[in-house]
């Protein structure tokens, strides 16, 4: 039945102050942190609420489209058959039953769209599901009775509603006037501007889908150009956790993490080893930036993104620094805070002087969040002296301000592990977890990936919002073309006659032609 999330944590509470009696040295402040599965599911693939919504909303212009197509037609075949109506309504037939028959034609043709439609959703499921299985192992996605309704009433509305209009304003209009205007060769005027309002509504729906498109596939751009400062080839990473009970002092895990260098870099075909507290591509802490050179920024104070990396990190992940100098192994001992921060960083709080030797202060929220739990101690600000910049980088989603603290400053318990070799990722694998194995056996290594695949991976979102909307942008074109062939086509048919008596009386066909294309039928 689920279940409140404050009932959730009102029950977990208990737990956890008795896991802090019980372990104080592990689960001293630390609390359960309870979400819903969607904000969990959105932590661990970035889903957003614009995802689910831009594709639907997308869709629904689509539909749209094909609405006003289904109008378009309806509205001419009810202009072109006025005689036969006003016939029908002089020999004695009710507006009703002429209404009624023209919503049957229309429930014919949602009869029809619904069975493609039931086809077309079949088969893209199938494709979907095939496509995704991999990484999502344990969903289930089939058809089932919900949708087949949803399809059926989409169908039923949007014919009904569109074929409704066309239906209402034949039966309306007077016996006479469609006597007299069954016989005209065009089309009546107010029914040719509701048919160019039509037309014209498609294109300016079209033209959002494409200017969508565009702007998404910009996005993935900047993505590729931003992701261009990661060397990312041959290199894998995994995360380590050191148990508190073993690593619980900071000279032991520095201690782990220099014999876990040394061993690997001895190993053949690895060049080059180096660990932070977040891969590129992948989630990274969030600190709050109290202070520039002393003075106070605003309040409450900017969030920016803080990984913290040791030495090697920015020639072995990062091509290099765009000014500066990078950390040393003296880099966050006493006396030596110092940090790197992006471009973003020194663009937004810094200005154009020189960024060299300015010092900040940043300090963890007052919660600090992690996905399994949250610790509500606030740890003590952090003063630093920034010594380089570095290029712009993504973690998850676009660049954004970020500051690089020296690994010795802080020395996390879990921390990410990046190697690169020369012989390619796959050998490297193997050679990671002997290196584990040899120092710490009962340490186990976390999911191993490599760069190329945490950057595909986080580049998926925008990538795939670029390409569904290129091609509901592209399928709307088509439909719009479609439709003004259609309506085109239609109105030369009804007026053979007229074009006839007009080539007759001496009319070029040029001219013919830029009638139509000057009226727009």
């Amino acid at each position: 039945d689920g279940a409140d999330l404050d009932r959730v944590r009102a029950g977990l509470s208990p737990i956890a102050a008795n896991l802090a009696v019980a372990h104080p040295d592990t689960n001293k402040d630390i609390r359960p942190l309870v979400n819903t599965l969607l904000e969990a599911y959105n932590g661990l693939v970035t889903l957003t609420t614009s995802a689910i919504y831009i594709p639907l909303l997308a869709a629904a212009f689509v539909l749209l489209i094909a609405a006003a197509n289904l109008a378009n037609l309806l509205l001419a075949r009810a202009a072109y058959r006025s005689r036969e109506i006003a016939i029908r309504l002089a020999i004695g037939a009710t507006r009703w039953r002429i209404v009624r028959g023209l919503l049957i034609e229309s429930l014919l043709l949602a009869t029809v769209a619904w069975v493609l439609a039931v086809g077309f959703s079949w088969l893209g499921l199938t494709i979907s599901a095939s496509h995704t299985a991999p990484q999502l192992p344990y969903w289930r996605i089939k058809m089932d009775v919900r949708l087949l309704g949803t399809l059926a009433a989409i169908a039923l509305v949007t014919t009904g509603l569109f074929g409704l209009a066309p239906a209402v304003y034949a039966s309306r209009r007077a016996t006479a006037d469609g006597l007299k205007e069954g016989g005209r060769l065009s089309m009546p005027p107010k029914v040719r501007r509701w048919t160019h309002a039509l037309l014209v509504g498609q294109f300016a729906v079209t033209l959002a889908l494409l200017n969508g498109a565009g702007l998404a596939a910009k996005r993935f751009f900047n993505f590729y150009a931003a992701d261009r400062s990661v060397q990312t080839s041959d290199t894998v990473t995994t995360f380590i956790r050191l148990p508190a009970q073993t690593y619980a002092t900071r000279d032991q895990r520095v201690a782990f993490h220099d014999r876990l260098r040394a061993r690997l870099l001895s190993v053949p075909g690895v060049t080059a080893s180096t660990i932070a507290s977040a891969a590129p591509f992948s989630p990274a802490g969030r600190r709050q930036l109290t202070s520039i050179d002393g003075q106070p920024t605003t309040e409450p104070p900017p969030d920016v993104m803080t990984v913290v990396v040791e030495p090697s990190y920015f020639h072995t992940v990062v091509r290099g620094l765009v000014l500066g100098e990078p950390f040393s192994e003296l880099h966050g001992t006493p006396g030596h805070e110092a940090a790197i921060v992006n471009q973003q960083f020194a663009s937004v709080y810094l200005g154009d002087g020189n960024p060299i030797g300015r010092r900040l202060e940043i300090r963890p929220p007052t919660a600090r969040r992690t996905y399994l739990r949250e610790a509500d101690a606030p740890a003590p600000p952090v003063s630093a002296v920034i010594v380089g910049i570095a290029p712009d980088i993504r973690q998850i989603r676009d660049a954004v301000p970020m500051v690089y603290l020296p690994f010795r400053a802080e020395v996390p318990a879990v921390v990410t592990l990046m190697v690169r070799g020369s012989g390619g990722s796959r050998p490297l694998v193997s050679d990671v977890r002997d290196a584990v194995n040899a120092i710490d056996p009962d340490l186990a290594l976390g999911v191993v990936r490599t760069l190329d695949e945490l950057r595909d991976r986080s580049r998926a979102g925008a990538a795939d919002m670029a390409t569904h909307l290129a091609k509901v942008g592209g399928l709307a074109l088509v439909f719009s073309g479609v439709g003004l062939y259609s309506a085109m086509a239609y109105a030369v048919r009804r007026r053979t006659q007229e074009i006839a008596v007009r080539m007759a009386l001496g009319a070029q066909a040029t001219q013919v032609r830029w009638l139509f294309l000057k009226t727009g039928a």
